[in-house]
């Protein structure tokens, strides 16, 4: 089954940057796109997560060409050409499709109703082909990953026009899942960032199937807090959002013994339609200078990805209760660890689970372990990713309703 990325003005193209950087590492895939070690049987399943020279299966997510090079499923669309070309121009420029990026001559000025009504209609067809050409291209064609910003023009504007599109071309596709970077309550440097985001949710909100969201507020507290980054950049933020996406499709890409693709999270993470905005947190956030003095057990990883203090998006933990979540492993965890650690879990006086939620936990694992080269993570061989549906969520929403 194939995913396909759309990632959709400046924060999305950024965001699609450092996550291809991240699925090449973790397949051994080359800047030019070719794959360090041949692929080949190195045992059974169970043993893969060890074995250096196995490398999963890339191709629910790359498409391969005839002379062997592997091309990313994804397409970027920008109103404006400037950052897309930074990407043509970076270290990893032989390894995307030229076809597959879609520019205009003019920026959206951070307003909604230029992406969605004028600029964004002038480029709909062209990124709609494009799309087109990548799903024609799968054998067994999965769903969507949207990624972009709400607080920008082309990313909640354009984003929005486009999926109204996809949802009448793609009808039967099965899954559509946003991920996108919500207006901070306090960082925001366009002051029509509230405006953008309301709009932008209320026009697509039936156009997909989940939203994941994060925030540059809450992302920046957590590369200070607990990765000792005094002045973090936007790579540092959008680094935390690629291991979550990376957890997100790893059954896709690898063996493991509980196998969690996106219908499967969605099954058990969405009760109603319309109840679809889940949390991202992700375990362990550390600094390779701490990670020496502190243990770090199944059922620490799983605590942390429910602290307040490691949250992706400015809500509280404490207003509402759990709807439901997804708990997804990577690594040298066994089953036993993983049933201790829900136990512990749901034994937390701390944390409010809906009585109307049979089994409120899903849990999924992938046998190999998370790559943190060349970030500021911890190269842990393990890790913990949640995907949480909470009612805290209504804080988020009447905050950015009153600066509406």
């Amino acid at each position: 089954m194939e995913i396909v990325s759309l990632h959709i003005g400046q924060a999305g193209v950024q965001i699609g940057s450092s996550c291809w950087e991240l699925y090449c590492k973790e397949h051994g895939i080359l800047p030019e796109g070719t794959q360090a070690t041949e692929l080949g049987n190195h045992g059974n399943s169970s043993d893969h997560g060890n074995d250096p020279g196995y490398h999963g299966n890339p191709h629910p997510i790359f498409s391969e060409t005839s002379s062997g090079k592997l091309v990313p499923r994804s397409v970027f669309l920008d109103l404006e050409p400037t950052i897309i070309q930074a990407l043509q121009s970076g270290s990893y420029r032989d390894l995307y499709n030229p076809d597959t990026m879609v520019t205009g001559l003019e920026d959206a000025s951070s307003l909604y109703s230029q992406g969605h009504y004028c600029l964004g209609r002038g480029m709909l067809d062209e990124a709609c082909d494009v799309i087109r050409r990548q799903v024609e291209q799968c054998e067994h064609f999965q769903g969507f990953m949207l990624f972009s910003a709400l607080g920008g023009g082309t990313g909640s504007g354009f984003s929005s026009l486009l999926g109204h599109s996809l949802n009448v071309s793609y009808k039967h596709c099965k899954t559509r899942v946003n991920v996108r970077v919500f207006p901070s309550p306090s960082l925001s440097p366009i002051v029509v960032e509230p405006y953008n985001g309301v709009l932008g949710v209320a026009s697509g909100m039936d156009y997909s199937d989940a939203e994941i969201y994060f925030d540059n507020e809450s992302l920046y507290n957590v590369c200070t807090r607990y990765l000792d980054i005094e002045r973090p950049s936007y790579s540092d933020l959008n680094s935390v959002i690629s291991q979550v996406t990376a957890s997100i499709t790893a059954s896709y890409r690898f063996d493991g013994g509980i196998r969690t693709d996106l219908n499967t999270i969605l099954t058990n993470t969405v009760p109603y339609p319309r109840v679809k905005f889940l949390t991202a947190t992700y375990a362990p956030l550390m600094s390779p200078d701490k990670a020496s003095h502190q243990p770090l057990t199944v059922s620490d990883m799983t605590k942390a990805c429910f602290d307040q203090s490691a949250k992706t998006v400015s809500m509280d933990w404490n207003a509402g209760a759990i709807l439901s979540t997804c708990v997804m492993y990577r690594g040298q965890v066994t089953a036993g660890e993983i049933n201790s650690a829900i136990s512990d879990l749901k034994s937390q006086k701390s944390l409010k689970f809906t009585r109307w939620v049979p089994s409120p936990i899903k849990v999924g694992h992938v046998h190999t372990p998370p790559s943190h080269h060349g970030t500021d993570l911890a190269d842990f061989q393990r890790s913990a990713c949640a995907l949480t549906n909470h009612c805290g969520q209504e804080t988020q929403w009447s905050g950015i309703n009153h600066r509406y």
